[in-house]
């Protein structure tokens, strides 16, 4: 857990910058940072998880944004 802190932060730091949740801000940067050679299929077991899905193509992080959570997730592999 302490070294997924720093990223937890991260995201919600973002989350608050972007007016969404911190879920959002992760699956954004999955989308965009990953381009084609991921695709994530989110969850959606309620109708508000879908709803909060497709939110999260309702903004762009920024280049560096998407580096700094890149950094971040690394980080708490190790």
């Amino acid at each position: 857990m302490a070294r997924s802190k720093p990223l937890i932060d991260l995201l919600a730091v973002f989350a608050g910058k972007y007016g969404v949740t911190p879920g959002q801000i992760a699956l954004n940067w999955l989308i965009y940072y990953h381009g084609d050679t991921v695709v994530a299929i989110p969850g959606a077991s309620k109708v508000r998880h879908a709803r909060e899905n497709i939110g999260a193509m309702s903004f762009r992080l920024e280049k560096q944004e998407l580096e700094q959570l890149n950094e971040a997730s690394w980080a708490a592999m190790k």
